[in-house]
């Protein structure tokens, strides 16, 4: 030990003495410094980074030299593996007989910022020693870990490949390499926002047998010392940014959107500007901020008002970009002014007091370009002195019995249009009607008004089991009585005279007939009109709810989804109306969607196979843009957050998610598309980290981050960072949760919580960039929900405390930006489990609360404020992916049912999509079910067509089934219509309808893997036996050339007489037909007709097998039969029906099989 330690210390000696002695001249006196970067040629490494690739010269580079701020080396032999030279004045690398292998750690941190353009970076060495003079191969590594006072046992480690490999040789001096693409990670403005942690490099020489050293001097030689230097080239940024504003359109609405965009070729944007300007006024600043591709969004335009925009923005070093031109973004604000239209009363009923007649008025906007409208004004007359005095919009009228009075509205539009006023003519006020008469309060009449109640069109009243039946009430003469709901007794009807002359306003009713066998007539408190005359007694009104309670209709739907159970779904509503619902079946993600709210659920589609784990409850989102393309994000156990695009043609494509983040999960919180197509999501990365005790903490951190219509994904911004203790031993599990709203000025607005120490907090950006500091909203809460709301105020929602298993709902309101205390409903006690809930503002600003308490799965409730409450339906496992309202006076509501149906004709559980229709209307909240799911039948599907009400195609035992309703949700028609159509209907249209009659056409699985069409022609809802059809099973196959093809063509006789059946069958020619079933009467090359006998309400099925041509070209080919006129039969009038399907010939594609009439 002795003997190495004199070594060492000779070492050292001679190596010091080749510094001083050995080593740069350093004169006396002066202070040596590294040379410029420029003073060393040639400097190859300069010409392959940064500017130089855009055109930059040598002459626009400058420099900036950063001195090593921590270096050291360390030894390999015992005794110096155990020992640290931080404080030696020199460095030392390669090999030493005695002291092993030596290497040395450098790290420059931090880094400067550049004035410019970052462009490149090399290492300079100053080698000032050797031991034997002799050149060495030399190596340098990036270091992966953090180091202060290293020793050999305690090393960093260092990246495997190394980083730059290059020679020291003889002579001492300096010596280079280049580090560009390290250093560029060193530093965030350098890499654009992409930084790994510094941790310096590491100098290592031949690690052999023998003797080959270089040395340096250290940090600890003093200042007069040449050390390691890092040499770092830039480009100065003198260009400025180029801003661009969209062009307007001539005129525009009040709402006025800009687009503009600024961009800079060598910096980034950090700040932008955008000015308006009113006619010839002055320029005022609108929006400003950090971002540099962005819309503003004007929504005061005035009528008749001209607007011009301008923008201006700012680099980094400080560049300003001019102001765009003047002209280039000019609008003006249209001016026309609403039109309206009043319809006049001469009877108005003001028992209870009334408010202004607003259903004597309607408004429309008659312009190319329409604002639509801001505001009415209301005023009122007594006829007798024509004094108008005004009057606000609910403010009860102070009108008196037997007074005429005037009414009149003016119309004002969003862009201030001014209409003139509109009046009615004089109306009579009356106290009540009875006996057929208006009466004053004196039960006196007023006027000899007749007014008469009838079903409408005289139609039978329709029961269902529960004995709540449907008839219409109509005002007659034209006198509106205001919107009520009555009931009278089933057993003991009344039906009044038809009368001649029918008004325009009908009433739906619906009550329960129980209590009511007198004949008397029960009304709401909200209106309290009578019947009498024919009628016995008065009625004794039993109903204490307020006006606008929920009612279901009678079209609520119940499809089935899947009958293994559904681990998550998603609905959406696109911005041109129509519904995007998905879920998982099993391990398949599967997606339906419907052009409209009327119109039929497209075919089934499954845009990708994922493994779905039922431990875990995945995230789902879907969103539809303005161009109809569907966004789709979603999280299952396996998969690291999944995005999915469906494009106009169907064609589903897979974006990446998100650029350069790291951790192993991500979850996707929330997905809001603007009117740009830009996608805004807030994204959840997860990592679990073990703990010494072998327990894990899962690591959060919360992303902000958008997608371009066009694509481009700008960068990521953290929004919070915490740890949470892994409660559930698996990291599947998510602590956070999130949600987004997007106002209309482009301000995004997010919500999140996650562990105890974090609660419920809210953050809100501008630009997407820059964000304001997070704000407390709750101590604790989970499944928060952001919503603005039509007047600008933005709410948060979420569920009470932190438990995966619900807790009470909470809401708060953000007002004049901060946040008011958070309120409970008040609400019964078994609402303190509440796991699911959806809420949705209608066009009055009234928030619809849809909540389903976890407890029990069985009951449903909605509210008209969020303060009330009210039970209004009993269903056992539902859950609620969405709700949305229609008007103001009726919503759509989606539930999903979970149960297990009878085990005979449904094995395992089974989940029903549940459509319920709903109404506001006066009258006590009542929930009626009215469920088409007859027994034993698989996978009812349900279409709509607006001459005959709904249709539904079912199968049962191997035969179809067909449905239909009446305009009063009467069904139809539930009888078979044909047989051996396989497994189940797998989608059915109404592609015609005429009078009573309509063209059905149905898709059902076969075998599980394939299709077959079909086509129903004349079915009648009244019962009639369907006209002969010709169906072409097979279709849409595909074809390969030089192969046989076989289809069938089957045509059925549905009339009870005996006819012969002129049909002709028709292929490509040049395709020889190598066999058939029945031997034609004619026959030529592509062509067979046959004259078929058949018994009354009998069918029969022709097989054929053509040869396809090998020389087949790569195209579609057709197949077709069709009905030709009758040789016999003389009762029998053909329809001229024609089936046809497409071949594709070497599985190119194929199209859908037609069916005409």
């Amino acid at each position: 030990m002795q003997r190495n330690y004199i070594i060492v210390v000779c070492l050292v000696l001679v190596l010091g003495l080749a510094l001083t002695s050995g080593g740069l001249a350093q004169e006396e006196g002066d202070t040596w410094r590294p040379p410029a970067l420029t003073s060393l040629e040639p400097a190859p490494w300069r010409l392959d980074h940064g500017a130089w690739a855009a055109g930059v010269t040598d002459e626009e580079v400058e420099f900036v030299e950063v001195p090593v701020t921590a270096d050291t080396f360390i030894a390999s032999t015992y005794p110096y593996d155990w020992k640290s030279f931080e404080k030696e004045d020199s460095l030392w690398f390669g090999t030493d007989w005695d002291l092993g292998h030596l290497r040395t750690l450098l790290r420059w941190d931090p880094l400067p910022s550049l004035p410019g353009i970052y462009a490149g970076a090399a290492v300079y060495l100053p080698i000032a020693g050797q031991d034997p003079e002799m050149s060495m191969a030399t190596r340098a590594y990036q270091v992966e870990g953090s180091w202060s006072a290293p020793k050999w046992q305690t090393q960093p480690r260092v990246w495997e490949t190394p980083i730059a490999q290059f020679t020291i040789g003889t002579e001492l001096g300096w010596y280079w390499f280049d580090i560009s693409d390290l250093a560029s990670k060193w530093h965030g403005d350098w890499a654009g926002g992409y930084v790994i942690p510094n941790y310096g490099i590491e100098l290592r020489g031949p690690e052999t047998s023998g003797r080959a050293v270089k040395g340096m001097w250290s940090r600890e030689a003093g200042p007069d010392a040449p050390i390691a230097t890092l040499v770092v080239a830039y480009v100065p940024d003198r260009t400025p940014p180029v801003c661009r504003v969209e062009p307007l359109p001539l005129v525009s609405s009040n709402i006025i959107v800009v687009q503009y965009s600024c961009t800079d070729s060598l910096s980034p944007v950090v700040a932008s500007k955008l000015q308006m300007r009113q006619d010839d006024g002055a320029w005022q600043t609108v929006s400003s901020g950090g971002f540099f591709d962005s819309n503003y969004v004007m929504t005061d335009g005035r009528g008749g008002k001209t607007y011009a925009f301008r923008a201006q923005a700012t680099d980094r070093f400080g560049n300003v970009s001019d102001w765009t031109p003047d002209g280039a973004a000019v609008t003006t604000v249209e001016s026309v002014s609403p039109e309206g239209v009043a319809r006049p009363a001469s009877a108005l009923r003001v028992g209870a007091g009334i408010h202004f007649p607003d259903e004597l008025f309607s408004w429309n906007d008659p312009g190319p370009v329409k604002s639509g409208m801001g505001r009415i004004d209301r005023s009122y007359a007594d006829a007798s002195d024509g004094v108008w005095h005004s009057i606000k919009e609910g403010q009860l009228l102070p009108l008196e019995i037997g007074h005429h009075y005037l009414f009149r509205q003016r119309g004002i539009d969003s862009a201030k249009n001014m209409s003139s006023w509109i009046a009615t003519g004089p109306a009579l006020a009356y106290y009540r009607y009875a006996e057929g008469r208006v009466l004053a309060m004196n039960e006196q009449p007023l006027a000899e008004l007749v007014l008469r109640i009838e079903p409408a069109a005289l139609a039978p009243v329709v029961t269902d089991a529960s004995g709540v039946y449907t008839a219409y009430l109509r005002s007659i003469s034209g006198h509106t009585l205001g919107t009520s709901l009555a009931s009278y007794d089933l057993e003991n009807p009344y039906l009044p005279e038809t009368a001649e002359d029918i008004g325009p306003q009908d009433h739906h009713v619906r009550s329960s007939s129980e209590g009511v066998r007198n004949g008397s007539f029960e009304a709401p408190l909200a209106d309290e009109w009578q019947l009498e005359g024919d009628m016995v007694g008065r009625s004794q009104s039993a109903l204490t709810e307020s006006n606008h309670v929920l009612r279901f209709g009678a079209d609520e739907q119940f499809v089935t989804l899947s009958r293994d159970g559904t681990t998550f779904s998603c609905l959406a509503i696109g911005q041109d109306g129509s519904m995007h619902l998905a879920w998982t079946e099993g391990s398949t993600l599967v997606y339906q969607s419907r052009d409209q709210l009327s119109t039929d659920w497209s075919y089934i589609e499954k845009p990708d196979s994922v493994t779905i784990s039922r431990q875990y409850f995945g995230k789902c989102i879907l969103a539809a843009d303005a161009d109809r393309r569907v966004h789709l994000a979603f999280t299952d156990d396996w998969t690291s957050g999944v995005y999915r695009i469906r494009d106009l043609d169907g064609n589903w494509s897979e974006p990446q998610l998100e650029p350069a983040l790291g951790h192993s999960k991500q979850i996707v919180h929330s997905l809001v598309l603007d009117s740009s197509g830009t996608a805004h999501i807030i994204l959840e990365e997860l990592a679990a980290i073990m703990q010494d005790d072998g327990k894990y903490t899962i690591a959060h951190k919360l992303y902000y981050v958008q997608r371009k219509a066009s694509g481009n994904w700008e960068a990521p911004v953290i929004l919070a960072s915490f740890q949470v203790p892994d409660q559930w031993s698996s990291y599947a599990l998510s602590g956070v949760h999130a949600d987004l709203a997007l106002g209309a000025d482009g301000t995004r607005h997010v919500v999140f919580a996650g562990d105890d120490s974090v609660g419920l907090a809210y953050r809100s950006s501008l630009d997407g960039r820059h964000w304001s500091t997070p704000e407390m909203v709750s101590a604790a809460g989970r499944s928060p929900t952001l919503e603005l709301s039509r007047d600008g105020d933005l709410y948060a929602f979420w569920i009470s405390g932190n438990s995966p298993y619900g807790g009470r709902f909470v809401y708060a309101k953000q007002s004049q930006s901060a946040w008011e205390e958070p309120s409970v409903p008040d609400v019964t006690n078994y609402l303190a489990s509440t796991l699911f809930y959806s809420i949705v503002q209608d066009e009055k600003g009234v928030w619809r609360l849809f909540l389903q308490p976890r407890a029990g799965h069985e009951y449903l409730f909605s509210g008209l404020t969020l303060d009330t409450l009210k039970e209004i339906m009993a269903i056992p496992a539902v859950n609620i992916p969405g709700a949305f309202l229609v008007d103001d006076r009726s919503a759509m509501l989606y539930l999903l049912r979970h149960y297990e149906p009878d085990p005979s004709y449904f094995p395992g559980h089974r989940t029903d999509l549940v459509r319920l229709s709903a109404s506001y209307v006066s009258g006590e909240s009542q929930a009626s079910q009215q469920i088409f799911v007859p027994a034993a039948v698989s996978v009812p599907m349900l279409s709509w067509h607006g001459g005959v009400g709904e249709i539904a195609a079912f199968t049962e035992g191997g035969q179809l089934y067909v449905g239909t309703t009446s305009a009063t949700g009467e069904w139809h028609d539930l009888a078979p219509v044909s047989r051996d159509v396989g497994a189940h209907v797998a989608w059915v249209d109404l592609s015609a309808w005429s009078g009573q009659a309509m063209t059905l056409t149905y898709r059902f699985d076969q075998r599980g893997d394939s299709s077959a069409w079909a086509w129903l022609d004349d079915v009648h809802v009244g019962g009639v036996p369907l006209n002969a059809g010709v169906t072409l099973n097979r279709a849409g196959q595909l074809a390969q050339a030089g192969q046989d093809f076989s289809f069938a063509v089957s045509v059925s006789n549905r009339r009870p007489m005996s006819l012969t059946i002129p049909l002709e069958v028709t292929w490509p020619a040049g395709w020889p037909l190598q066999e058939t079933s029945e031997m034609p009467d004619e026959a030529r090359d592509g062509v067979a007709r046959f004259g078929l006998p058949l018994d009354g309400e009998t069918s029969t099925t022709l097989r054929f097998t053509v040869i396809i041509p090998t020389d087949t070209p790569r195209s579609a080919q057709t197949i077709a039969a069709r009905l030709l006129d009758p040789m016999a039969a003389e009762d029998y009038t053909p329809d001229d029906n024609q089936a046809a399907m497409t071949l594709v010939v070497d599985g190119l594609a194929y199209w859908l099989p037609l069916s005409l009439r």
